[in-house]
């Protein structure tokens, strides 16, 4: 894997928000908002043509713009203390593990501070209905004192077995526990932000994940004393003209 910055840019001492590609796309549906609200520009890309699939196509952040996105594209804002990584295509058929030890060896030799990774999974659990309201988010973190105060102390901590089929989630190949192995391993502190979804349109569900990370990140201080700020409303990116509705401020 090899990476392409901007000049000027820097990912050394930065927290590195990401998507998992997992459950109905809230993760990166959750990242989309985060860009586009935050009116985040391109700092550089990611390449790992072993592991990764390829994929190009327009900014889906600005209409009428002539920059392509890639499969893994940064973005960021001049001297923020947050980049964000948005993934866009999935590893290759069976390098899930390879793809997540290269990204997080990348991340580590480039001095991240440390990683927030925003995923979803089925939230189909026997006997139980959470269509009528909102899920409640659960996390892990790999190290609480890199953390500080960024998670609650009454926030639900996901549980050490999948509920449906009582194996390990840190041994499962789905995302993101391969991506959570490979940075336990080289030492780069993560924390999880796992909301169970339903399968379909899961905008909501989205914004529902955005939030909880702006409380989470809050307003830290940027790399050279400024601050990362996160907006009261939810900008909705032109890409997502596809779900069938005009594009909006919620």
């Amino acid at each position: 894997m090899n990476i392409v910055l901007e000049d000027g840019v820097s990912i050394k001492g930065r927290t590195v928000i990401l998507p998992a590609v997992s459950a109905g796309n809230v993760g990166q549906l959750a990242v989309d908002l985060l860009i586009a609200s935050c009116d985040l520009v391109s700092a550089g890309h990611l390449r790992d043509p072993a592991n990764m699939l390829p994929c190009i196509g327009n900014n889906p952040y600005k209409q009428g713009c002539a920059e392509c996105s890639t499969e893994m594209q940064l973005y960021s804002a001049p001297n923020a203390g947050m980049m964000i990584l948005q993934q866009r295509a999935p590893p290759m058929l069976g390098r899930q593990e390879q793809a997540a030890e290269a990204l997080a060896a990348l991340l580590y030799a480039e001095g991240t501070e440390k990683v927030i990774v925003l995923g979803s999974y089925s939230n189909a659990l026997p006997g139980e209905d959470r269509s009528s309201g909102k899920a409640e988010p659960m996390h892990r973190m790999s190290d609480r004192a890199a953390f500080g105060g960024m998670v609650a102390a009454d926030w639900q901590q996901l549980p050490d077995n999948d509920p449906l089929t009582d194996k390990a989630y840190a041994d499962l190949m789905l995302p993101p526990w391969p991506f959570w192995r490979a940075c336990t391993a080289v030492g780069l502190p993560i924390l999880l932000l796992m909301l169970p979804v339903n399968e379909g349109d899961n905008r909501g569900d989205a914004m529902q994940l955005a939030s909880l990370t702006s409380k989470v990140f809050g307003a830290q201080a940027g790399v050279d004393g400024s601050l990362c700020t996160f907006p009261s409303s939810w900008k909705v990116p032109p890409s997502w003209v596809v779900f069938g509705e005009q594009r909006a401020v919620y």
